[in-house]
């Protein structure tokens, strides 16, 4: 997806919820209640900040979607968030885990142990609290990483990919880092690198095919290279590399699963 597609999609999005007004109710850090409920008025939506288990519980059932900070632990969260997130997981109701201060309190940590069994749809941290998310969770055991500062994180965006592309897949969803660069994967990253490199020295056939699906200014004279066929249906993507049915190399690669094309400048785009 070209960065033409990604304003384009911001801005359906934004268009989208300002036609339906949605709610997605949060139950977030004190500190951040203000700009959580200000940025979601802006774009359209509408804002609820709850602290309650039963009122928690039966919003599960009638939001669009939850987000959950971690960042104010508060006594009554030990009742709160365990009876939240089992009615999410039993509305199918899709939520955002902001593990912020994780391994700061013993009810922080037990409260994200538990979110293993019932999981988000979607975790966004810095890098050190992704990497700790996935170890508390026995998705990793590397001890010399994950090592969290308050709400600051001591490892680089870079250090924290295997943590989450290995946490996107296990919540089958997906996984955000932010930084100075930052990482988003669903689990399946086909291209990595600096932006670039990646632009300058595209390798991956998908890539390579976004590229030249695109006009040049300084060339009219050619026609463009869509690619062929039509994306997969997300709810029933096929075996392996998702690209597979569209891609000129299917038959010269394996198709049992996705290739990592990594550049010599490791540093994700």
């Amino acid at each position: 997806m070209n960065e033409a597609e990604i304003r384009s999609k911001i801005r359906a999005a934004v268009e989208d919820a300002r036609e339906k007004n949605p709610m997605a109710p949060s139950v977030t850090n004190t500190v951040t209640q203000d700009f959580v409920a200000n940025a979601q008025l802006a774009v359209g939506g509408s804002a609820a900040m709850l602290y309650l288990p039963d009122e928690c519980e039966a919003i599960a059932a009638i939001a669009p979607a939850v987000y959950i900070n971690m960042g104010t632990a508060l006594p009554f969260y030990a009742e709160t968030l365990p009876r939240m997130i089992r009615a999410l997981a039993d509305c199918k109701t899709p939520w955002v885990l902001d593990p912020v201060g994780i391994g700061m309190s013993s009810l922080r940590t037990e409260l994200i142990r538990q979110m293993k069994h019932f999981p988000p749809t979607i975790v966004r941290g810095n890098a050190s609290e992704i990497i700790a998310v996935a170890r508390l969770w026995g998705l990793i055991d590397d001890e010399t990483i994950g090592r969290v500062r308050g709400v600051d994180s001591t490892d680089s965006v870079a250090s924290a990919r295997d943590a989450a592309i290995t946490l996107a897949r296990y919540i089958k969803g997906a996984a955000a880092v932010s930084g100075s660069d930052d990482l988003i994967t669903d689990g399946e990253i086909v291209e990595s690198g600096t932006r670039e490199h990646i632009f300058r020295n595209p390798r991956h056939p998908y890539t390579l095919g976004l590229f030249g699906s695109l006009p040049k200014l300084d060339d009219d004279s050619k026609r463009l290279s869509p690619i062929k066929g039509l994306p997969p249906d997300p709810t029933h993507l096929p075996e392996g590399c998702k690209f597979c049915p569209r891609c000129p190399h299917a038959d010269k690669c394996s198709q049992a699963a996705n290739v990592l094309m990594q550049p010599s400048v490791r540093k994700p785009a």
